[in-house]
Parts: structure tokens; sequence; C-alpha cells
């Protein structure tokens, strides 16, 4: 499956100015976005499972900071593709026609489309949502990668333990689209961050559950040791202003090495 033919779309990019950017850019650059969040979620249950304490926004912010800059993080395998992105506008199939990553921008880009289309910011958030917290007990490609990517540093004792569904997360769900299901209950957003921490904080701030019947501990397994780095230190950090200044350092440096060829 090809993706579409490239054509002008209203969305806006960060300070880039409406139309700059063509259909198929912002379907990559969401889906990629999408698999980042996806990513972080993952690793923020595996971290509150180990510890013995539900995930709320902060860890999730956690989780997503640790896949941008640790070396086990999904971020440096996704960053030649944004790079290529911001260069061409798109991604060149055959080049990728292996890539794990470029399959799933792919297989979501039918639904993608549609959202973005649809100028609507809070299907937009459903969207991204719903494919991030859908997929913990996935197998499938992307799920495959993260084992083998966190092989070293993941207890699998601890790892065979690790379930989505140990949560109670039905209050939690009810928040979402229930009627929708895998690929077309999948959302996005516009950029590569958290909404400025707003629409998200209060999806999960209000859905943490106190654990009664556990004691908070502090797991020492190799993961979390990573995790931690990026959990302790960026605690009340913007993680929006962080992934856009990362976004623009990359913009300026392909601008720059386009002028210089």
């Amino acid at each position: 499956m090809a993706l579409p033919t490239s054509m002008r779309t209203g969305i806006t990019l960060g300070c880039a100015q409406e139309n700059m950017y063509t259909e198929t850019f912002f379907i990559i650059y969401h889906v990629l976005g999408a698999i980042l969040r996806r990513s972080g979620f993952k690793d923020c249950l595996t971290y509150s499972e180990h510890n013995s304490i539900f995930f709320n926004q902060e860890i999730f912010n956690s989780g997503i900071l640790f896949n941008l800059f640790s070396e086990y993080g999904i971020g440096k395998l996704l960053e030649p593709l944004i790079k290529e992105l911001f260069r061409d506008g798109g991604l060149d199939p055959e080049k990728h026609k292996n890539n794990i990553f470029f399959y799933e921008i792919v297989r979501l880009t039918p639904i993608v489309s549609n959202v973005i289309r649809s100028h609507d910011p809070e299907m937009e958030a459903i969207w991204l949502s719903n494919y991030a917290m859908s997929s913990p007990n996935l197998v499938d490609p992307l799920s495959i990668e993260r084992d083998i990517r966190l092989h070293d540093i993941l207890d699998s004792n601890h790892e065979n333990n690790d379930s989505y569904d140990d949560f109670d997360n039905n209050e939690f769900d009810n928040n979402f689209d229930d009627n929708d299901n895998d690929n077309d209950s999948y959302g996005n957003d516009n950029n590569f961050d958290d909404n400025d921490n707003d629409s998200y904080d209060n999806d999960f701030d209000n859905n943490v559950v106190i654990l009664h019947d556990f004691v908070q501990k502090t797991c020492e397994c190799s993961f979390c040791k990573e995790f931690r780095k990026y959990y302790e230190n960026y605690k009340g950090c913007n993680v929006t202003e962080i992934i856009n200044n990362m976004l623009t350092d990359i913009a300026h440096n392909v601008n720059k090495n386009k002028l210089l060829e």
C-alpha cells in the first residue's frame, strides 16, 4: 500500500504558516509521534509495575523523555526518519520497505489521514490516547523490537510479570471511545508533545489509584535505574517545550545542510 499523493492541508506546525506542509508530511509526522508515545506508555507501565506504583502523567512524561534521550529509547531509531521527513517532506518507500516504523506508517495511513482531515483536536487526542493505551499487550513488530532493544537492561523475571491488565482501568478507559478498536480507535496530535500537559494531565490524574494494599518499593533493576534518570531529574519540566526545541533544532540543521549543498 502506497502513501497518498501529497496534498495541501490547513494544519500548521509550530510557527509555520498554514498550508506550508503537505498531508503526507503530517501523516508521517503524526504516526512517528504516536509511536514515540506508545513506547513511552509501555515503559512507564513497566516502571510502575516494578516499583509498585500506579502510573500518572508525570511517569508517562518520563517514559516519553526516556525514549527521547536514553540510548535504550526509541528516539535514536526515529531520528533519521524525522530528519529525512523535514529534508524531503516524506520518506522513500523503497529505502524503508523493510523498516518496521515505515510499515506502521503505511498501516495507519488511511486512519490518520481521516483524523487529519477532520481538523478536530478532540478526535486527534482520542486517537493518540487509544493508540498508546491499546498497545501494551500487543505482540507485533514494534513490541518485538522493544523486547530486543531493552533486552540488556530489562529483568526477564520482572517483565514476565508485567501486565497492563494488572491495573484497574475500567474507569480510566471510560474516558475514551470504547466503541472503536485496534486501528479505528487510534488518535494523534499535531506535535510530538503532550499538549502542554493540560488535556492529558486531567485524564491521568483523575484516574490515579491509591495502592492501599501495596508498599511502594524502589526497584534497582537496570531498566528502572535508567528510567529513573528521566523520572527524577525532569520533574516539573515542560515536555512539550523539550520536544519542540528538539524538533526545531533538527529542522534548522536540515535547512542549514540543504543551503550548504
